[in-house]
């Protein structure tokens, strides 16, 4: 049985290649570069050298100068001024000859002369050692005070100098040929480099690239056809999107708008493009601070958040009641990305609801007024009869006195029926003091009942309170102290509310066992969908007082209710009317 040849893979073996080729231009890359960087720092320091060594040649002159200056000074201040810069000047010099011959960290100069270099400098040092020798001996004298005008040391700094500056000439024609001849070896080698990197590319062009251009040339017919059909369904995605008749867009984890359907562009009164990589938040300048955390809420924690009212301000400048809902989407790798919100538009729904709102209370202030004043006035005035009726038949007929006292009785009873009945229409007062006062009565009833303790504490008040708001509030404060009564254990109830911050905020706390964790979206304080009758009939009133409902839990135990409604609302009618 043969054995059978498998076929080596082509992208292995053009990978192999690939890898060696780029390998070998990198190390020919690197190479070019150490050598480049090398001969740069050797012509950095050529050039360092051959402006010492030229300025040597400044130096020596200046060396000659500055001698027959102070040699020839007669006043002591200008002698000790040549004395002091001939010694500086010396110094200068003799510290960069030594450092030209043989290397100074401080003057930066490496010391590593050629042959023929280090030759002119041996030439060099009779001159140089006879100046210097003359300089010091010269400085000595005129340190001490004596009179060199006639000493030996100017005719033996003069005589030396020709010799010294043309010695220094050639050392610095030696120098430039040096650093000339390493350029033009510099140049050689970044020729074959460059020659041998061409003749690598080529190949590489030849064997690597030409078959892979066939490969990349499929790979771009598949990818267009891939992105063609991306479009076409993104079109299809838009044109589903566009047909729905609710408001739909996708927005990312800061808010950023990335698609919208036409129905929410043209509520908003601006075409897409408009709108898009734009935080929608803007368009909801109300509740801008709760929807950028309530979208964190969503995408973090993955749950989606149902049936939350907003007003949508548009670019006209109207503005628009929407019934939101939002769920998080996920990208490829299955991490949240963003948001989808669908809304609809609920804004006829709104004023048809505070028409009917409106309608209720007239009808309700009109059934509380005839139950107390008309109906309660007639059985008060029965009551009076009967009280007389009783005291005329106490003597005549004592029987007929006790069945008119009976009467008398059962119509009282039916008086405070009357006014609880009227009481339990319309609970409060108009007007914020009608609320207050509401809250505390409220507390004192629940305290009276001796099962817990129940304090209400009131900040500042806003001046106007629309009737129904404060009627829905306290509803709302009825039933949250009623469920902590009921479920949670708690040994005392607080209700707090108040308006110094702008929105006025009611709020009840307890600190019992807590409400349970289903029955809310941790992170919104979210009310979930077919949970807790008590709790939906809240967010109900809430969202009739347009207000926002929230409940958490108290820490370390116990839940807090929170409500907070606008205050720049208008009264419920006259926004109705307007709009």
């Amino acid at each position: 049985m043969s054995a059978v040849r498998l076929l080596p893979d082509p992208s292995r073996r053009l990978t192999v290649l690939y890898i060696g080729a780029l390998s070998t231009v990198a190390l020919l890359t690197i190479l070019g570069q150490v050598l480049v960087q090398f001969m740069l720092h050797r012509q950095e320091t050529d050039s360092r050298v051959i402006n010492v060594a030229g300025r040597q040649r400044m130096l020596s002159q200046r060396l000659a100068k500055t001698a027959l200056q102070a040699a020839a000074a007669v006043e002591p201040a200008s002698r000790a001024a040549h004395l002091a810069e001939l010694v500086e000047v010396a110094a200068l010099w003799e510290a960069s000859h030594v450092g030209l011959r043989h290397g100074d960290t401080v003057l930066l100069l490496p010391g590593s002369n050629s042959p023929r270099v280090q030759a002119l400098f041996a030439v060099l040092e009779q001159p140089y050692r006879a100046m210097r020798d003359a300089a010091a001996s010269l400085a000595s004298t005129l340190d001490a005070g004596g009179d060199a005008a006639e000493a030996p040391w100017i005719a033996q700094i003069a005589g030396n100098e020709r010799a010294f500056l043309m010695g220094m000439d050639a050392v610095v024609s030696a120098y430039e040929e040096e650093a000339r001849a390493r350029v033009r070896r510099l140049s050689g080698m970044e020729l074959a480099l460059m020659f041998s990197t061409l003749t690598i590319l080529i190949l590489e062009g030849i064997v690597i690239f030409r078959p892979a251009a066939e490969h990349i040339r499929g790979a771009f017919a598949r990818q267009a056809a891939s992105e063609a059909q991306s479009t076409r369904l993104a079109g299809e995605l838009q044109t589903i999107l566009d047909s729905a008749p609710a408001l739909i867009w996708y927005q990312d984890r800061e808010g950023a708008l990335i698609r919208i359907n036409s129905t929410a562009s043209a509520l908003i009164g601006k075409p897409p493009r408009a709108l898009l990589s734009n935080p929608m938040a803007r368009w909801f300048p109300d509740d801008m601070a709760a929807i950028r955390k309530e979208d964190k809420a969503v995408w973090q924690t993955g749950t989606p958040m149902l049936n939350a009212q907003y007003r949508m301000e548009t670019a006209t400048g109207g503005r628009r009641w929407l019934n939101v809902s939002k769920t998080p989407y996920c990208g490829e790798e299955g991490t949240p990305e963003g948001v989808i919100v669908i809304a609809e538009d609920i804004t006829e729904r709104v004023h048809l609801e505070r028409r009917l709102r409106d309608l209720r209370l007239d009808e309700q202030r009109r059934v509380g007024h005839d139950l107390h004043d008309s109906l309660g006035q007639v059985l008060t005035g029965v009551t009076f009869l009967s009280r007389g009726l009783e005291n005329r038949l106490k003597l005549a007929a004592p029987l007929e006195a006790e069945r008119a006292a009976e009467i008398g009785a059962l119509v009282r009873n039916a008086v405070k029926q009357v006014r609880a009945m009227a009481q339990g229409i319309r609970p409060i007062e108009p007007g914020p003091e009608g609320l207050v006062r509401g809250l505390e009565a409220l507390a004192a009833q629940t305290t009276a009942l001796g099962r817990v303790s129940c304090s209400f504490e009131s900040g500042s008040m806003p001046v106007h309170l629309d009737d129904d708001v404060a009627e829905q509030l306290y509803r709302i404060a009825q039933e949250a102290v009623g469920n902590a009564l009921r479920h949670s254990g708690s040994p005392a109830v607080h209700i707090a509310m108040s308006a110094d911050r702008g929105p006025l905020r009611l709020s009840i706390e307890d600190w019992g066992t807590g409400i349970p964790p289903m029955l809310f979206t941790e992170g919104t304080g979210s009310i979930e969908e077919g949970r807790g009758l008590g709790l939906r009939i809240m967010q109900h009133r809430a969202q009739l007082a347009a207000g926002r409902l929230r409940i958490y839990p108290q820490s370390p135990q116990g839940t807090v209710v929170e409500c907070e409604v606008r205050l720049e609302e208008k009264p419920e009618r006259a926004r109705t009317e307007e709009q």
